[in-house]
């Protein structure tokens, strides 16, 4: 039996073992396969789940299929720069063999695993138990000194997809005009740029995202930008784009997501 999770732009095809694990294939299917569409409203991508092979049940076709469709909403979640929703379904629903975990790993790639884990445990909702989040396994395990690992991966980070928050305080600003005054102006793709606030009065480490015409969408989650502002004091700048705009039934501080990338 073979699987094939399928993007616009990117195929990811996997096989049973003679033991029935799951692993990347090693070859091509030979023929025809059976085939599942996914459309995701909030991100407004797609993607599908390909069949080949015997259809008779099998004892982890089931579990196969789960795996499959979880590792789908997490992939296309990163894809889309939500990569804090990609958080969410790694920790709420994601199976726990280890097989499948590693699995996973495998088709993200280390850094992919990293930027999900520090943006997921520095992003929660005031919630510290890390050592009990399912992200953690992305990384290996909890670090021993997480405040270091922390502010290591923001010093070299190259790029990363955060969430914007304070986003509810002034979305009056980025509606549409008369008619549409109910829908956000801010699509994916417009420029953004951080800029640091040093005399801010609630956070020493404010860091605000400014929109393509200098409004202020809102800004880095405080914890993350206690890691990243010393960064920004040494002259580095992030300039990037809206990577999502969420729908109306997400709370105003995960409906926009951003990718930011750095220039040295």
């Amino acid at each position: 039996m073979q699987y094939r999770i399928r993007f616009s732009d990117q195929d990811f095809l996997f096989e049973e073992t003679l033991t029935q694990q799951l692993v990347p294939a090693s070859s091509e299917p030979s023929g025809p396969g059976i085939e599942q569409h996914f459309s995701f409203d909030e991100t407004g991508s797609s993607a599908a789940l390909v069949l080949y092979g015997p259809s008779e049940p099998s004892p982890v076709r089931s579990h196969h299929y789960r795996f499959l469709v979880q590792t789908i909403r997490i992939l296309n979640d990163y894809r889309a720069g939500a990569v804090f929703l990609a958080g969410i379904h790694i920790n709420h629903g994601f199976p726990g063999d280890v097989g499948y975990r590693l699995l996973l790993k495998q088709i993200l790639g280390e850094n992919t695993c990293r930027e999900i884990f520090f943006e997921f445990s520095l992003g929660a909702y005031g919630d510290r138990n890390l050592a009990g989040m399912a992200t953690t396994w992305l990384y290996g395990g909890m670090p021993q000194d997480w405040n270091r690992a922390c502010r290591k991966w923001y010093e070299a980070v190259s790029c990363f997809s955060t969430r914007v928050v304070g986003f509810s305080f002034r979305k009056y600003r980025f509606l549409c005009p008369a008619p549409q005054n109910d829908t956000l102006a801010v699509r994916a793709g417009d420029p953004v740029l951080l800029v640091r606030e040093h005399d801010n009065p609630h956070d020493p480490n404010a860091i605000a995202i400014l929109w393509q015409n200098g409004e202020k969408l809102g800004y880095i989650r405080r914890s993350i930008a206690a890691c990243l502002a010393p960064v920004l004091d040494r002259g580095v700048l992030f300039t990037g784009v809206v990577a999502a705009c969420l729908g109306h039934f997400r709370p105003d501080d995960e409906r926009i997501h951003v990718r930011l990338e750095r220039i040295q």
